[in-house]
C-alpha cells in the first residue's frame, strides 16, 4: 500500500491535512459565525448524544433562519415545539440553565454540557462574547473539604501552564452562591474520543502527529514537575487546524513533593482503559512514564478504533498488569514496523524498559514521521514551552531484557 504521507510538502504532510481537515468537520458544525447560544446548544446535543451530525446540522439552520441569537430566544423557540420533536425539544430544555441571567466568574452560563466524577461542566458565554468552558465542583462535594482541596488544586496547577498543546485556564474562584469554579479555553473542534467515535480511525501519521503534540505538552508539565495520570482520547482535544490540547489535571501529582493529598495509597487512580500497570496495582510512586504508557494506548486506540484491552474494569486493569502488549499491526498490517514497536515499548510492564522521559519519546517521534514524510515542527511552529524551567526528567536507560514473569516481547531499541 502506498503511503500517501511521504511525499506531501505542507506542514505536517498528507496526515497534517487529514487531522486538520478531520477536526475541521468536527467545528464546521458550529461555524464561530453562529452565535454563541446557538452554538452551545448544537455542541452540548452532539456532546450529549442527542443528535447525529446530519441531525445537528439541520437543527442549526432551523435556528439560524428563525435569527436566533440570545439563550433566551433559543429557550422560548424548543418551547415553542416548532422545528423539532417534542421530546427532542425537551431533552435540549433540560440542559439549559433555568435563568438568562446566570453569571459565573463574569461569564453567562449557556448550557450543561456534561457531568464528572466530582464536577460539571457548562458551555459559557464571556464578556467579550467568546465562548469558554466553566468546570464547576458539584455542591454536594463544596463542603467536603478533601474533595474542594483536589478541585482548587487542580485550578491552581492549569492556571500556571501555558503552552499551545494545554488547554488554558483563563480564570477560577468561587462564585457568589460559594460553588468553585474555573474558566477554561474552549476548543473549537472537539475532542478525540468523539472523532473516533464517529468511526474515523487515524491514519499512523495523524495519529503520531496528536501523539507528538501531547509529548510536547508532557515536557512543559514534566519541567513543572507534574505527572497527568489520566491521559485518554476524551481528554486530548483537537483544534479546527489540528493542534492537539491536554485537557484535565485533575488527577495530576506534583513529583517533588512526597505526599499529594489527591493520591490514595492502595487504590488505582485513572481511566482503566489507559492506565499504566503501576496505577493499576495501586501503587504510591506513580511518576511520567506512566503518562507515557497511556500514550501508547491512545495510539493503539487512534489507530484501530478500540483500546489495547477490553472487559470489564476489573479484566482490563489485571490485563494490563498481566497480559501481552497486542501489536497494532493485527488489526492495522499497513502500520510501519516503527511506529508499532513505539507503541509496544510505550506499553510495557516494567517502566525502567519503557521511554523514561516526554522527551526522548518526543525525539522518537519526531524521527518516525521524518521517515514518513512529516515535519512536525513546521506544524508547530508557535511552541511556547518555557527553555527556562528545569527539567527533572533522567536519561533514557538502555531497553533491558524483559522480566521473565511478564509476557511481552522485547522491542528493538528506537533512537
Amino acid at each position: 500500500m502506498p503511503n500517501t504521507d511521504r511525499a506531501d510538502p505542507s506542514p505536517g504532510g498528507q496526515a497534517g491535512r487529514d487531522l486538520r481537515r478531520a477536526s475541521a468537520a468536527m467545528a464546521a458544525l458550529v461555524p464561530p459565525t453562529v452565535p454563541v447560544a446557538v452554538q452551545a446548544l448544537i455542541i452540548t446535543a452532539r456532546k450529549r448524544g442527542l443528535l447525529d451530525d446530519d441531525g445537528l446540522q439541520r437543527v442549526g439552520k432551523r435556528a439560524m433562519r428563525r435569527e436566533l441569537r440570545s439563550l433566551g430566544e433559543v429557550r422560548a423557540w424548543l418551547a415553542s415545539g416548532k422545528d423539532c420533536t417534542p421530546r427532542l425539544a425537551q431533552s435540549l430544555l433540560e440542559l439549559l440553565p433555568e435563568s438568562d441571567h446566570i453569571i459565573v466568574g463574569g461569564n453567562r452560563l449557556l448550557s450543561h454540557l456534561a457531568d464528572g466524577g466530582m464536577g460539571r461542566v457548562h458551555l459559557a458565554e464571556s464578556r467579550d462574547g467568546r465562548m469558554v468552558v466553566i468546570k464547576m465542583l458539584r455542591p454536594e462535594f463544596s463542603s467536603n473539604t478533601r474533595y474542594a482541596y483536589r478541585f482548587e488544586r487542580e485550578a491552581a496547577i492549569t492556571a500556571q501552564l501555558d503552552h499551545i498543546n494545554l488547554v488554558r485556564c483563563l480564570g477560577h474562584g468561587r462564585s457568589d452562591d460559594g460553588q468553585l469554579y474555573m474558566v477554561l479555553e474552549y476548543v473549537h473542534g472537539g475532542d478525540l474520543d468523539c472523532l473516533l467515535a464517529q468511526g474515523h480511525k487515524l491514519s499512523e501519521g495523524e495519529a503520531l502527529l496528536v501523539a507528538y503534540q501531547v509529548c510536547k505538552a508532557l515536557e512543559h508539565t514534566h519541567r513543572m514537575h507534574l505527572i497527568h495520570r489520566d491521559i485518554k482520547p476524551s481528554n486530548i482535544f483537537l483544534a479546527a487546524d489540528g493542534t492537539a490540547k491536554l485537557a484535565d489535571f485533575g488527577l495530576s501529582r506534583a513529583t517533588d513533593v512526597e505526599y499529594s493529598m489527591a493520591t490514595v495509597e492502595g487504590k488505582a487512580i485513572g481511566s482503566p482503559f489507559f492506565m499504566a500497570p503501576e496505577q493499576a496495582q495501586g501503587l504510591k510512586d506513580i511518576d511520567i512514564r506512566a503518562d507515557l504508557y497511556a500514550i501508547g494506548c491512545v495510539l493503539f486506540y487512534a489507530l484501530t478504533g478500540n483500546p489495547p484491552f477490553t472487559g470489564t474494569p476489573v479484566e482490563v486493569l489485571t490485563r494490563h498488569i498481566r497480559d501481552k502488549v497486542p501489536d497494532v499491526r493485527q488489526q492495522r498490517p499497513e502500520i510501519g514496523e516503527r511506529t508499532a514497536k513505539t507503541i509496544l515499548k510505550l506499553m510495557l510492564k516494567e517502566r525502567e524498559q519503557r521511554f523514561q522521559t516526554p522527551g526522548r519519546l518526543g525525539e522518537s517521534l519526531a524521527k518516525t514521521m521524518s521517515l514518513l514524510g512529516l515535519e512536525p515542527e513546521r506544524a508547530l511552529a508557535q511552541d511556547t514551552i518555557s527553555r527556562s524551567l528545569p527539567s527533572p526528567g533522567q536519561p533514557d536507560a538502555p531497553l533491558p531484557p524483559p522480566a521473565q514473569d511478564v509476557a511481552t516481547p522485547a522491542p528493538q531499541t528506537l533512537a
